[in-house]
């Protein structure tokens, strides 16, 4: 995983311009509510500052959150205080998740997959964790956006900073199942005031013939 510029996306969610507030709750909301995480084991890939994790914790679902960046853990662990929530987390990349096999019924990618270079290698080790039949919930960037064709990412995301990101790459629908090749696509929508993607993908079980 790439390491991205320090940027708490709860406190976006909350505190941000009026873009970023009407973004964060868009794009929660899309991922709270396109599955069921009622008694299901979650993991949050690139869980960042707790947007997605802390409010499905505050849901009572059962989540774990893994973040690259040290500064993310530690602004996650603030918020939890402030919530008087608390819920699993880790420091580690997705390459080698510190995870068993078979050990999450759903993984959530929420604008990760966009920042990494091996692609083929990170979405291997989801697939590993997930369970049988278990379900990645993924959003990235719309490949026909046009706030980023126009270069106006910068005003509505309200970061100056996110020209400095290593990698941020689109997808459309096609691009989606050829890069999860190994999962079967469930739903696919274009959603949010600035064009993102959300997908459901199931893992498929290998063809033993």
């Amino acid at each position: 995983m790439t390491t991205e510029v320090d940027y708490d996306f709860l406190d976006a969610k909350e505190k941000g311009n009026i873009f970023e507030r009407l973004y964060h709750a868009k794009r929660i909301g899309k991922i709270e509510t396109i599955v069921s995480y009622k008694k299901k084991e979650v993991l949050d890939i690139g869980c960042g500052t707790g947007s997605v994790s802390l409010e499905l914790r505050e849901n009572n679902v059962d989540v774990t959150g893994i973040d690259l960046s040290r500064w993310c853990i530690s602004k996650i662990r603030k918020h939890q205080k402030e919530r008087k929530l608390l819920h699993n987390l880790a420091i580690g990349d997705m390459f080698n998740l510190p995870f068993k096999d078979n050990s999450f019924k759903i993984v959530i990618l929420a604008d990760v997959i966009e920042h990494v270079f091996n692609k083929k290698k990170a979405i291997a080790e989801v697939y590993r964790v997930l369970s049988k039949n278990g379900i990645a919930v993924v959003t990235v960037p719309w490949k026909y956006n046009p706030v980023w064709h126009f270069k106006l990412k910068k005003i509505f995301s309200g970061r100056k900073d996110i020209d400095k990101e290593p990698i941020h790459d689109s997808f459309d629908k096609r691009r989606i199942e050829k890069t999860f090749e190994k999962f079967s696509l469930k739903k696919y929508a274009v959603y949010s005031y600035f064009g993102e993607v959300i997908a459901v993908l199931k893992k498929s079980t290998p063809n033993t013939h």
